[in-house]
């Protein structure tokens, strides 16, 4: 049973929205934007990256610190093929 109504208040019925496909299209839309300008700023470091050559390999030496040990890691690490042994190192220096 539904309580009385007290006079003067008015009785509200909440109601669900509809399902609208604009809506969807939309946010997909912006989702699709974001990946696609993700992956050209991944795709212009990694260019950039491998056109530099052994240019970005000696200043990581050079910031990896003074002593010879630590520049000795990170130049064996960065000549490494990527792979399993490459990740344990980066994670020792």
């Amino acid at each position: 049973m539904a309580p009385s109504a007290s006079k003067g208040v008015t009785r509200v019925q909440v109601e669900r929205q509809r399902f609208d496909v604009k809506d969807y299209l939309w946010s997909g839309t912006l989702g699709l934007a974001g990946l696609a300008s993700q992956a050209t700023v991944v795709f212009f470091i990694t260019y950039f990256l491998i056109a530099s050559g052994d240019t970005f390999r000696r200043k990581m030496v050079r910031i990896a610190g003074p002593a010879f040990s630590q520049k000795k890691i990170t130049s064996r690490c960065s000549t490494r093929s990527p792979g399993r042994s490459s990740a344990i190192c980066w994670c020792r220096s």
